[in-house]
C-alpha cells in the first residue's frame, strides 16, 4: 500500500479532499507548533541550568567565606588562648606571692608591721606608733583607710565570684549558640543538596522532552518531504 493510497483512504473516511498542498500546510503547522514547544522547553531548560549554576556559584562563595571565617577565628582564638595563658600565669604568680607575703607579715615584729601597713596604705612612715605594750597605735585616718580597703577587698572578692557565675552562663550560651549554628549548617547543606537534586531532575526532564520533540519533528519532517515529493 502506497502513501497515496493511505491518503485516499483517509479522504474517504473524513469526507474531504486533501491535496498535497493541504497536507504540506498541515505538516508545516504541526511542525511550527512542535518547534514552539521545543523553544519553550529549551528556554525552561536554560533557566533551570542558570539557576543551578547560580546555586553552585553561591555555594562555592559561601564555602570560601566560611573557610575565611574559620581561618580568622583560628588566628584570633590562638591569640586569645595565648593571652588567657598569660593571665592564668599572672594570677598563679600573684596568688603564690600573696601567700608568701601573708606568712611573712604574720611573723613581723610590731615596728616592721607598722611600717608594712604604712607602705600598703601610702601613709607617711612613722604615722603608726607603739604603746608601752608594743601594740600598734593607729591614727583615725589610717584606721579609716584600712577599713575602707578591707571593705573594697571584700566587695572585689564577691564581685569576682559573681562575675565567675556570669562567665559560666556566657560559656553555656556560646555552647548552645554553637550547637544551633552547627545545626543550621547541616540544614543549609541539606537544603542546597535538595535544591541541586531538584534542578538536576528538572534539567533531565527538559532534556527528555527536547529529545522527544526533536524525534517527533524529524518524523514529521520526513513525512512532509515524502508527501511533497510523491
Amino acid at each position: 500500500m502506497t502513501l497515496s493510497t493511505d491518503i485516499q483512504a483517509i479522504e474517504k473516511k473524513a469526507g474531504v479532499f486533501l491535496s498535497a498542498h493541504h497536507i504540506v500546510l498541515y505538516v508545516l503547522l504541526a511542525a511550527a507548533g512542535l518547534f514552539g514547544v521545543y523553544a519553550i522547553e529549551s528556554k525552561w531548560a536554560a533557566i533551570e541550568t542558570s539557576r543551578a549554576n547560580a546555586a553552585q556559584q553561591a555555594l562555592a562563595a559561601e564555602k570560601d567565606h566560611n573557610t575565611q571565617l574559620q581561618a580568622a577565628f583560628a588566628q584570633a582564638q590562638a591569640e586569645r588562648d595565648k593571652e588567657n595563658a598569660q593571665f592564668m600565669q599572672t594570677i598563679a604568680q600573684l596568688q603564690s606571692q600573696t601567700k608568701v607575703q601573708i606568712v611573712h607579715d604574720k611573723a613581723l615584729p610590731a615596728p616592721e608591721l607598722g611600717h608594712r601597713i604604712e607602705t600598703i596604705t601610702g601613709f607617711k612612715q612613722g604615722t603608726i606608733t607603739l604603746d608601752p605594750n608594743q601594740d600598734l597605735v593607729l591614727p583615725l585616718p589610717l584606721g579609716q583607710e584600712i577599713v575602707a580597703r578591707l571593705d573594697q577587698g571584700d566587695a572585689d572578692a564577691k564581685t569576682v565570684i559573681a562575675q565567675a557565675g556570669v562567665i559560666v552562663n556566657q560559656t553555656k550560651t556560646i555552647t548552645d549558640q554553637s550547637t544551633i549554628i552547627a545545626n543550621d549548617k547541616i540544614v543549609l547543606a541539606a537544603q542546597i543538596d535538595t535544591d541541586k537534586k531538584v534542578l538536576d531532575a528538572e534539567k533531565a526532564k527538559s532534556r527528555k522532552s527536547k529529545l522527544k520533540w526533536f524525534i517527533t519533528g524529524v518524523v514529521v519532517g520526513f513525512v512532509g518531504r515524502t508527501v511533497s515529493h510523491p
